[in-house]
């Protein structure tokens, strides 16, 4: 496919990433839902047995996992409600949220990655492409997780979410625990971090940032590595780009 910064080519890009990462991820997607129908088949179980014993608690269990089991199903509309590229108004803490509630179908992030989000009382609105924040969110938090990972060592990693209000703009930044490594060249072309990657995933990101004027850039020092996002208050639209 040709590429070019003119048309909708690294659109179509973004989404084919959105939609790999959602396929990567199922398998994680599928434990944690059947962590929940265990529960629940267990809990009915107990109850075909012995009745009415201690009733409460069984009806709890089963709560709880329905509980889980719709939460899991909500991230996964909730994030595919974001596959849009017409422009709304979007709550910035809600996506976020919502990214992190989807992410725990990858186990790594589950079991090892600790989250925490420090958001500005004061936050301008943000009217954009659904799908541009959403792929832009999601190269920063995969960049940060699978550096965790290549450490090859267990959490819990602290990951750190910061949404706030610079002048006319809003910022996010999500950094890892781990420096960058030696040498690495942030957006270059081509150049994969991993070798089972191609080496595109910063590059659409950057891409996108250009077409709507927003910016974004990698940096980090001895001890960790910071993902920024700065998103500019007024609509972001690809058709006026």
């Amino acid at each position: 496919m040709k590429i070019s910064n003119t048309d909708c080519d690294w659109i179509s890009l973004a989404r084919l990433y959105l939609d790999a990462t959602a396929g990567r991820y199922l398998s994680g997607l599928i434990h944690n839902a059947n962590n929940s129908c265990h529960i629940i088949a267990m809990a009915t179980g107990l109850l075909r047995m012995d009745g009415g014993n201690n009733l409460t608690a069984k009806l709890d269990r089963i709560d709880d996992a329905d509980t889980g089991l719709q939460a899991i199903f909500k991230a996964v509309i909730f994030r595919s409600d974001l596959l849009d590229r017409t422009p709304r108004t979007v709550h910035l803490p809600e996506v976020i949220q919502g990214e992190i509630d989807f992410f725990h179908n990858c186990l790594f992030f589950k079991h090892n990655i600790e989250t925490r989000v420090s958001i500005s009382q004061t936050l301008h609105p943000v009217t954009l492409p659904p799908i541009a924040l959403l792929y832009c969110l999601e190269a920063g938090i995969t960049n940060a997780v699978e550096a965790c990972e290549s450490t090859g060592r267990a959490g819990p990693f602290p990951l750190d979410v910061t949404i706030s209000s610079e002048g006319e703009s809003t910022r996010i930044s999500i950094t890892s625990p781990v420096p960058l490594p030696e040498n690495t060249i942030p957006f270059a072309s081509g150049i994969p971090a991993r070798e089972d990657h191609l080496g595109l995933g910063l590059i659409i990101a950057r891409n996108l940032c250009t077409m709507l004027q927003w910016t974004v850039s990698l940096t980090g020092d001895d001890t960790s590595c910071t993902y920024t996002l700065v998103i500019p208050s007024q609509k972001s639209d690809f058709t006026t780009s």
